[in-house]
């Protein structure tokens, strides 16, 4: 990790830290040198309960985590938690679930698989030597293989009895190598797109469920093979456009995937070319030059339920300006799915899209 005492830094540190094994104390030590740490970690210290150095118990400097599979390290949110518990409870806490890998076995490295969160608060308010439920992986399995068992044994415990979002159970999917998740991640990572720190050095995507919900219905409907080009396409449009931004639209991504896959099959379509000169022409045709239209633009006038026809009706009607059917295709669309005709005064208001003009 790279050296900083603010809080904001080592916060965007922790949430970003790079795949793999990753020493506990460090982490610990990393948050304990904030200059501008407002909990008193001391007072935290006096109102904990720390474990008796019996049983089942580990030094906190013999204990890694594998960022791999793991969820994000939010510091706001732990700091939060510490302060409302106002310490460390034991009896409370438990203990944290343990695992050696045979092939590292003798470096005395323990690898929590569950308690990641719990064992770093614990390590700030002062606590040394921890209680932990042991395991070890059987002699012969592969480092790869030992992440992989990690990462199903995270899935099952957190997901059935801790609430995880969308985005940290894929990850943990993609890390124990279901067979959905890791075809989603090819597309994902083809897009250069990236979800949880799986392709580092992918661009965010600005969540998941809508992307699940647009895969599963390609595979339901039989038009994979389309859906991965669109996916592809669109993304590469939207880093085209927006170079500088640090996260695409996970609306605008699927958005213009409808309408790619739509385009793609006219004789007379837009090229990809074609379709970013449109939106960079869109994007700078402002009143205020010096704020060029965002994603989110595309994305403030919407219809419950109907996101991506909507956004994919803008794209084609406003920004293409397209004489060639697209529009007529996607207005059939919305009204396929319920939208009456009195909607669509609403989406062709130009005040309502074009504020900026």
């Amino acid at each position: 990790m790279k050296d900083s005492n603010k809080f904001s830094k080592v916060a965007k540190t922790l949430a970003t830290l790079e795949p793999g094994e990753h020493s506990i104390l460090g982490i610990v030590q990393k948050i304990k040198d904030i200059k501008n740490l407002k909990v008193d970690l001391d007072a935290l210290a006096d109102g904990s309960q720390f474990y008796a150095d019996y049983g089942d118990t580990c030094n906190m400097r013999d204990l890694y985590v594998d960022i791999t599979y793991q969820r994000k390290v939010r510091l706001q949110k732990l700091m939060n938690h510490l302060e409302e518990l106002e310490g460390y409870d034991t009896a409370v806490a438990g203990t944290i679930d343990t695992i050696v890998r045979p092939n590292i076995g003798k470096s005395g490295k323990k690898f929590v698989w569950d308690g990641l969160r719990r064992t770093i608060m614990y390590g700030l308010c002062g606590g040394d030597i921890i209680r932990i439920s042991p395991s070890t992986h059987p002699k012969g399995r592969s480092n790869e293989d030992c992440i992989k068992e990690e990462a199903r044994l995270f899935k099952i415990r957190n997901a059935d009895s801790e609430k995880m979002t969308p985005e940290e159970i894929f990850k943990s999917k993609v890390v124990y190598g279901d067979e959905i998740a890791l075809d989603q991640f090819s597309i994902l990572k083809k897009a250069g797109l990236d979800l949880e720190g799986l392709n580092p050095i992918g661009v965010t995507l600005g969540g998941f469920t809508l992307f699940d919900k647009c895969y599963q219905a390609a595979l339901h409907l039989g038009y994979s093979k389309e859906f991965r080009k669109s996916i592809v396409d669109a993304s590469n449009i939207i880093q085209k456009v927006w170079p500088k931004d640090d996260k695409v639209s996970l609306y605008v991504l699927c958005g213009l995937a409808y309408l790619v896959r739509l385009n793609d099959e006219y004789t007379d379509c837009y090229t990809i070319d074609e379709i970013v000169d449109a939106f960079l022409s869109w994007k700078l045709k402002v009143k205020d030059k010096t704020k060029p239209r965002k994603q989110s633009d595309i994305t403030d006038v919407r219809l419950h339920g109907k996101a991506i026809f909507c956004i994919a009706y803008y794209i084609a009607k406003h920004i293409i300006k397209d004489p060639n059917g697209l529009v007529i295709s996607i207005r059939q669309s919305l009204k396929d799915n319920g939208v009456k005709e009195d909607d669509f005064d609403f989406l062709d208001d130009s005040s309502n899209w074009d504020s900026g003009l």
